[in-house]
């Protein structure tokens, strides 16, 4: 294995462990999986900033439960993982309702990864 593809499979590990347990909550709960593409095809959609977005997920308040405040801990140490891996980093709501939300940013090797989970806002 070279070091480049061992250093894939460790972004993909790594990832992976960021995203397990996390719960991104709209009005559906949502699992927040990994993906790793060549060239991300992307419908056209809302793009949101990427510190903004994260900024309500890792917000602790007074009144989180305990799960809560773990999943903000989780999203926390994603947000850490994607900014220290990827570069030009993107979050996009795809849809009307029924969204897809992907953060999406080109590794080392100038390949995408990122993240996608689904929500429901009406």
């Amino acid at each position: 294995m070279s070091k480049s593809s061992a250093k894939e499979s460790d972004l993909e590990k790594e990832l992976a462990a960021a995203c397990r347990g996390l719960v991104y909550i709209s009005e559906t709960d949502s699992t927040v999986e990994p993906f790793f593409v060549k060239k991300p095809q992307i419908p056209k959609g809302e793009e949101i900033i990427f510190d903004r977005f994260f900024e309500r997920l890792t917000a602790k308040r007074d009144w989180h439960t305990v799960a809560e405040s773990e999943n903000a801990e989780g999203f926390a140490k994603l947000q850490s993982v994607l900014e220290t891996e990827l570069k030009d980093l993107h979050v996009y709501k795809i849809g009307k309702v029924q969204l897809e939300i992907v953060v999406v940013g080109r590794d080392k090797k100038g390949e995408f990864a990122g993240v996608r989970m689904k929500a429901v806002e009406t």
